[in-house]
């Protein structure tokens, strides 16, 4: 129960645009070095703006759960090289 499954991509955005991420500043920034990363790699986004990546063996999951350490409800943004994001 705790698999967190990869989602299909979706046609949100392309995962290099930055300015789609419904993130403020900061969070851009931090998008930014995810995307210096390569894959396996995930990048996830909290109800009130928090963010959790990860890279290597079950990015996915890792990603979600370095979100939900700020106590938010977390969901992915990008896997690897494709925006999963469903506004």
């Amino acid at each position: 129960p705790a698999i967190v499954r990869r989602p299909a991509a979706s046609d949100y955005a392309d995962v290099g645009d930055a300015n789609k991420v419904p993130l403020d500043a900061q969070g851009k920034s931090v998008y930014a070095k995810f995307l210096s990363t390569n894959p396996p790699r995930a990048f996830a986004i909290g109800e009130r703006g928090a963010v959790g990546w990860a890279i290597g063996d079950y990015a996915v999951g890792k990603a979600i759960g370095f979100c939900q350490r700020g106590g938010q409800i977390c969901r992915l943004y990008a896997v690897d090289n494709e925006v999963v994001w469903q506004p």
